[in-house]
C-alpha cells in the first residue's frame, strides 16, 4: 500500500481545512510524505508504515505501484517522484 497518511510522520494533529471547494467538511490535505507499508494477510495487519519520499511545502500525491518482477516495485507520483524499491528492504525476512 502507498498512501499519503493524514498527518506527518510523528505528527499527532494536522490541521484541518474545509475553504478548498471539493471538500464538504474540514480535511487534511497533507501531501507532503507518501507512506508505504506492506500485508501478507489479506490485509487483516500490516507493517509500520516507512515514508519513502518526502517533499516539504510541495506535492507528492496520487501514487501509482507496479511490480515490475517479485519483489521489486516501481512507483510513481504526482510532482516528479519515479523511484524504484525492493521489498525485502521493507519487510523481515521469513523463517
Amino acid at each position: 500500500l502507498v498512501w499519503n497518511r493524514l498527518n506527518p510522520q510523528n505528527v499527532l494533529d494536522y490541521p484541518k481545512q474545509s475553504s478548498i471547494d471539493c471538500a464538504d467538511c474540514p480535511a487534511s490535505w497533507h501531501r507532503d510524505e507518501l507512506s508505504l507499508a506492506f500485508s501478507d494477510d489479506e490485509g487483516e495487519t500490516w507493517t509500520d508504515p516507512v515514508v519513502i519520499a518526502r517533499k516539504p511545502n510541495g506535492n507528492v500525491s496520487y501514487p501509482y505501484m507496479f511490480e515490475v518482477e517479485p519483489g521489486k516495485l516501481w512507483i510513481s507520483a504526482s510532482g516528479g517522484l519515479r523511484i524504484a524499491l525492493n521489498v525485502a528492504d521493507f519487510t523481515p525476512a521469513k523463517e
